[in-house]
């Protein structure tokens, strides 16, 4: 429980309705209101490096600024940037600067980690080890700094609820206790969630190597609905002029082998060096209506685009899939063909197809804009490519792939 002044932990066992606490810890000098005097001294910081101007100096100035800064600190809980804009905020000076959410919890972090010990100390008071939590439930306005969820779920090894609204589940229990006490039969309390994870296909590393095919979620499962989540990402080439934005639902690390749900390109970006920061915004309603965003951060062009998920295949039909295919290629094996080592395993193989499926689509989408040069080697690979998994020849089939890869990251910038 992180609230604005304090922060406690509470270790608890429920069986037949019966609630006992184990153990309790916590820190009544800790909470969000440090967050945000953290904040301002940061403030405070960059603004007297540029104006020369001492805010603190000025009460008034100062007020504005609490309240500026705990706006802004919310925001960074769903947006990787927030501005902080407040005119003639001292003399004829303006109050005019962006915050990152790295930079703010980097800020943050230092205490952050105490709330951690804090978390130790319980488990040690309590004599439970984190393996035997079965739930994490976070309580308080400021446990929505997406880097509490992060810490805990590192150290505890356990992903933490999100059901219910942190600024209001504590009334919520108050309200059912309240009814339980006064003799009032109370009923499950209904709470929209999404079960999926939506994200979106991105370059990054996946088991020590790199790959274009890393799923990055943005609306975690379990998320209360309505949400809107915004998150950071860059440009990979000098002087990219448009960027494919496809969109997935599923929680596995790459993101052929989740579900597409749609995607589009946002082009006419502006010519900059590899990097440029592009903020992608996803907004998910209780009717499962999708509405993504991406936006280049350096000049506002952006593109907006609705998806409609509840048309789309759930997670049982991606496990059939899965298993469709496996049993297609034990088949295979079964037929008596020779294999080797690479084709012996039924996954990579699986992995293997689904890429190529992922890769083709994207390089048939290139086959109309690209010049005749290109669109001839484009179209012999994946020539190459359906011969190569009509006959099993699996090397060849990852081989071409990365070849495929390659190419893709040349013609889409």
């Amino acid at each position: 429980d992180l609230g604005g002044g304090t922060f406690d932990v509470s270790l608890v066992v429920v069986e037949n309705g019966i609630v006992e606490v184990k153990a309790s810890h916590g820190d009544t000098h800790l909470g969000g209101d440090d967050f945000d005097r953290l904040l301002i001294d940061y403030v405070t910081k960059r603004f007297k490096e540029q104006h020369g101007v001492d805010l603190k100096s000025d009460l008034r100035a100062t007020n504005r600024l609490w309240v500026a800064v705990e706006k802004a600190k919310c925001t960074l809980s769903d947006r990787p940037f927030a501005g902080i804009r407040e005119e003639f905020i001292v003399g004829n000076h303006h109050l005019d600067m962006e915050i990152s959410r790295d930079d703010y919890e980097e800020t943050i972090r230092p205490m952050l980690r105490k709330t951690m010990d804090t978390v130790h100390a319980c488990l040690t008071d309590s004599l439970f080890l984190p393996k035997a939590i079965d739930k994490i439930i976070l309580v308080g306005g400021a446990t929505r700094t997406p880097l509490v969820s992060q810490m805990l779920q590192e150290d505890m090894g356990i992903e933490p609820h999100h059901e219910i609204s942190p600024d209001l589940i504590v009334s919520m229990g108050a309200a059912i206790q309240g009814a339980a006490i006064s003799g009032v039969k109370t009923k499950s309390i209904l709470v929209d969630i999404t079960p999926y994870t939506f994200g979106t296909r991105a370059v990054g590393e996946h088991e020590g190597m790199m790959t274009d095919d890393m799923f990055v979620p943005v609306i975690k499962r379990n998320s209360s609905l309505p949400v809107s989540k915004e998150e950071l990402f860059y440009t990979y080439h000098d002087n990219q002029e448009k960027i494919l934005v496809e969109i997935f639902q599923g929680d596995d690390p790459l993101a052929s082998d989740n579900i597409f749900i749609g995607d589009f390109w946002i082009k006419g970006l502006s010519k900059a060096r590899a990097g440029s920061p592009i903020l992608l915004n996803l907004e998910l309603d209780i009717n499962g209506i999708l509405k993504v965003t991406a936006k280049e951060k350096t000049t506002g062009l952006s593109k907006t685009v609705t998806m409609d998920t509840t048309k789309k295949g759930n997670v049982s039909n991606l496990e059939e899939r899965r298993r469709n295919i496996a049993a297609f290629l034990e088949e295979d094996e079964d037929a008596g063909g020779e294999a080797d080592a690479f084709s012996s395993d039924i996954e990579d193989k699986q992995n293997l197809i689904v890429r190529a499926k992922g890769l083709r689509k994207r390089a048939e989408g290139l086959l109309s804009t690209v010049n005749e040069e290109d669109a001839a080697e484009l179209s012999s690979i994946l020539e190459q490519s359906r011969h190569a998994i009509a006959a099993q020849d699996w090397e060849t089939v990852a081989r071409l792939n990365e070849s495929l890869s390659d190419m893709l990251f040349y013609l889409e910038d």
